[in-house]
């Protein structure tokens, strides 16, 4: 993989209780690897944040609950989060934007285990896995709450269930690859290189399970009671983002963009191929996914499967946990 200094990125570690060092300077959450980093990573890459007189300084963490702590303890300014974890703090945090719905998370089983499951289709293929040991990011992550929304909606109570905290990119690639865990819940880059490297076969998305397809995966986030001038400066990012989104989701760009996620994710040729497939800008996946508006449908209905699955202890509203700011 790409090291973040050949990204050309300004990376800093977490350290809580820091204002920005300028008016122009903006720390945002970052997740090396992640899909849903990929605006800010179009952004950087395109100078858009320079065009847009940010000096964009990435906190690095590894996880969604890690981005969330990020922002409690004032080690960013804004940042990008699953939506779950955002719900679980929203007395102190506050979606400003959406960002992803439904890129699609991806069950891959490692090969050597439940082989024959590859017979199956779904619900039984999933029913056939149930006694396998899941790889997620981290204990209370979204990776947990759709894997659990997969399995049961293949009648598989999520209590039943073995989940170990394997981390994002390399790491939880080595987990699968080593048995360390049978099943991992993965984003379509790592998804693509396990299959090319023949780790892992994908089973299913979290796309191909109506009830899952339409969540708002993430949001754009602050800390509750931030100041004008901080809010000016999360409308310009916002701004920034959407530009990159409009950017990545033009047909005519297509190449630029197969060239940025080679370069961003650091494929191989094989890789990024297989990723391709995935990311293909017009085509309705994971880039066509993004966008700032946050529906208030989707938002109610990942509740709903947040307080099933407990985690959340109490409904949270759409107004609640919504003050959302316009890109400017």
């Amino acid at each position: 993989m790409l090291t973040v200094a050949a990204l050309g990125l300004s990376l800093l570690t977490a350290c809580g209780g820091r204002d920005s060092a300028s008016s122009n300077t903006l720390r945002i959450g970052y997740i090396a690897g992640s899909a849903a980093s990929l605006p800010d990573m179009i952004a950087k890459e395109r100078g858009i944040f320079e065009d847009a007189g940010l000096n964009v300084q990435f906190v690095n963490t590894d996880s969604g609950p890690g981005l969330v702590n990020l922002l409690l303890s004032e080690s960013v300014d804004v940042t990008w989060a699953p939506t779950s974890n955002v719900l679980a703090a929203t007395e102190k945090v506050q979606i400003v934007a959406g960002t992803v719905r439904s890129y699609g998370f991806e069950l891959v089983r490692r090969k050597g285990f439940a082989d024959s499951s590859t017979s199956l289709s779904y619900p039984d293929n999933l029913q056939a896995l149930a006694e396998g040991r899941v790889g997620i990011s981290a204990t209370a992550s979204y990776a947990q709450v759709m894997a659990e929304g997969m399995f049961n909606e293949a009648g598989v109570a999520p209590g039943n269930l073995d989940f170990l905290s394997v981390g994002v990119g390399p790491t939880s690639r080595g987990a699968l690859k080593s048995g360390q865990v049978d099943l991992l819940m993965a984003n379509p880059v790592t998804a693509a290189e396990l299959q090319v490297a023949g780790d892992g076969d994908p089973v299913i998305s979290t796309l191909d399970i109506p009830a899952l397809k339409n969540l708002p995966e993430a949001a754009y986030v602050t800390k509750r009671g931030i100041s004008e001038a901080q809010e000016e400066k999360v409308a310009k990012y916002l701004e920034a983002a959407e530009e990159a989104i409009t950017w990545a989701q033009s047909e005519s760009n297509i190449e630029d963009f197969d060239a940025l996620l080679t370069q961003v994710y650091g494929l191989s040729p094989d890789d990024a191929e297989a990723t391709a497939e995935r990311y293909n800008p017009g085509e309705g996946n994971l880039i066509g996914e993004y966008g700032l508006s946050f529906d208030q449908g989707g938002f109610d209905e990942l509740v709903a499967i947040l307080l099933k699955g407990k985690l959340l202890t109490e409904k949270v509203s759409y107004d609640e946990a919504t003050a959302l700011i316009e890109p400017r």
